[in-house]
């Protein structure tokens, strides 16, 4: 009915500027609080492109997982390739994000602010280093050539390596601080 996909289209639109404040009103609120005596100016896009490079790929393995089922006969390769290259573009963006947050915190050489990632690089290195190769340099090298994101097998695996590499970069957001705070409790 097409009246339905209307007010579908309509609620869409309205709880759009509402979800894209919400979300991040609730990064500074939930993840920055953590680490209360740091802050950021860019974290919060920085965790909404993580969000969204999450989103990317878990609509990949969805896609793929119902036309494997036989449904969306109309999605083709093109889409599959379109969404890899979403995915490649928006890996590298969150990593220019990531980099220019550590490279200004790093040239500031600001006390507050080098905290954040002086606590992960010395005492979380595996999950510091790891999200980097798993959240831009695996999905780069791999999605890379053109011909890569028409196979559906390697685009899967990007994603899934992504969608959890994505998962280990919040995990890093909030144990440090959250391992602190119980420590101090």
């Amino acid at each position: 009915n097409f009246s339905i996909h209307r007010s579908i289209r309509t609620w869409s639109a309205i709880f759009l500027p509402i979800a894209g404040f919400s979300s991040a009103a609730m990064v500074w609120q939930w993840l920055m609080s953590l680490d209360s005596h740091w802050y950021s100016t860019m974290y919060a896009w920085y965790t909404g492109a993580s969000w969204f490079v999450s989103a990317m790929a878990l609509t990949m393995l969805l896609l793929q997982y119902l036309k494997g089922q036989g449904n969306f006969g109309n999605i083709t390769g093109n889409h599959f390739h379109d969404l890899g290259k979403f995915l490649f573009a928006f890996s590298v963006f969150w990593t220019y994000l990531w980099f220019s947050q550590f490279m200004l915190i790093w040239y500031a050489n600001v006390g507050e602010e080098t905290v954040y990632f002086y606590e992960r690089m010395h005492n979380y290195p595996v999950l510091f280093y790891g999200n980097l190769v798993l959240n831009f340099v695996i999905p780069f090298f791999v999605l890379l050539r053109n011909d890569s994101k028409r196979k559906n097998g390697i685009v899967a695996t990007a994603a899934v390596i992504t969608f959890l590499g994505h998962w280990v970069d919040f995990f890093q957001m909030v144990k440090p601080g959250a391992r602190h705070t119980a420590m101090e409790a």
